[in-house]
């Protein structure tokens, strides 16, 4: 595929900040002292660190070993994700781009999980919150993670992914736009470029980051148990994935351009998570009352909140935050609720949508 001008320039400027921004994100890991993963991922910080052994659950890896499987990871993606732009290739590639980002978040998280509990500062005591602060906080991050790359996966276009083939027997069958909607969205349509296909997908990589940190936890064979009031962070976060990825879909359905559903749905994540915590200020404004004001409630919109309540003591949280109308009754609960609702919400007008348009045309 041959570029103008303009487009050389434009990819050549793309080129540059790209491999600029990932070799800042990349060397942070490598300059200080310790025991952080990823040193060796960066071609500078790898000339120092390469054959450095770093923590990996109950035993070391060469840091070269971890470098150089998560940079061959992200250049074969790289490249397919190139393919689908020149000629004579498969336009979407999903087999190859889906799988190998799947790989690479595989193995982003056994590492990354496996250096955190692996380091010898860790100090696993069933008398303190310490070993309930590390699944906690490395939740937390995958979760993070997960939210940047969900408007990628689950946005899309579903009329042309309707009209371009897929399912055969079920359309043969005259099944309702919304049935073939949902078939979709089983596990075995993830691999596929079609817009239901991103649930999945973002489901096998929710399960992929649980499974690394509960199995993970046993790996290090503690006698400490992992700590049972985690678990409801589990369901908070599939509430709040199913919710954004459900706007995605609503968003694609409605709007019929990828880019600017992406970019509203991006905004809307930031804007949930973020805009909430404003809500501090007006309660340290107003002297830290001890009567609920409305604009705390947004609080419980901010699915990260959760996170937090569940790390910390109990006692010391609610003295450290504002007062909330449902009283003391725990943020992942409430949290989780509001996104299942709207998850439900999303989904449905989605479905309805598919189907009216089914019909008019």
């Amino acid at each position: 595929m041959l570029l103008s001008p303009a487009g050389h320039g434009a990819a050549t400027v793309a080129t540059y900040t790209t491999v600029l921004l990932l070799f800042f994100l990349t060397l942070s890991p490598g300059l200080p002292a310790g025991e952080l993963p990823f040193r060796s991922v960066n071609a500078a910080t790898a000339i120092y660190h390469s054959v450095d052994m770093e923590p990996f659950f109950t035993s070391r890896l060469p840091s070269w070993l971890i470098g150089v499987t998560l940079n061959l990871l992200m250049g074969l993606l790289f490249a397919n994700l190139a393919m689908t732009k020149l000629e004579f290739f498969d336009e979407k590639r999903p087999i190859a781009v889906r799988g190998l980002s799947t790989a690479l978040w595989t193995a982003f998280v056994l590492f990354f999980t496996g250096n955190i509990y692996g380091q010898t500062s860790m100090l696993w005591s069933a008398s303190s919150g310490t070993v309930r602060e590390y699944p906690v906080d490395l939740l937390g991050v995958y979760f993070g993670l997960l939210l940047a790359a969900l408007p990628i996966f689950t946005t899309g276009e579903w009329e042309a992914a309707r009209d371009g083939g897929g399912d055969a027997k079920t359309e043969k069958a005259g099944a309702p736009p919304a049935m073939i909607f949902l078939r979709r969205m089983l596990p075995d349509s993830m691999l596929r470029p079609e817009l239901p296909a991103g649930t999945p997908l973002m489901g096998l990589w929710l399960l992929i980051a649980v499974a690394m940190v509960v199995g993970g936890f046993l790996v290090m064979g503690r006698r400490i148990p992992f700590p049972l009031d985690v678990l409801p962070l589990f369901l908070t976060i599939g509430a709040v994935l199913a919710a954004f990825t459900g706007l995605g879909n609503f968003l694609s359905v409605a709007f019929q351009d990828r880019k600017a559903t992406m970019v509203l749905t991006y905004l809307t994540i930031a804007a949930a998570c973020l805009l909430p915590f404003f809500g501090y200020m007006t309660w340290e404004a107003s002297g830290r009352l001890t009567t609920p004001h409305l604009s705390w409630q947004f609080l419980y919109l901010t699915p990260f909140l959760a996170f937090v309540q569940t790390a910390e003591n109990s006692s010391s949280f609610w003295t450290g935050n504002p007062p909330m109308l449902l009283g003391q009754t725990p943020f992942w609960l409430v949290t989780g609720a509001i996104y299942a609702a709207l998850a439900a919400l999303l989904f449905a007008l989605t479905l309805g949508r598919i189907s009216r348009e089914r019909v008019r045309g």
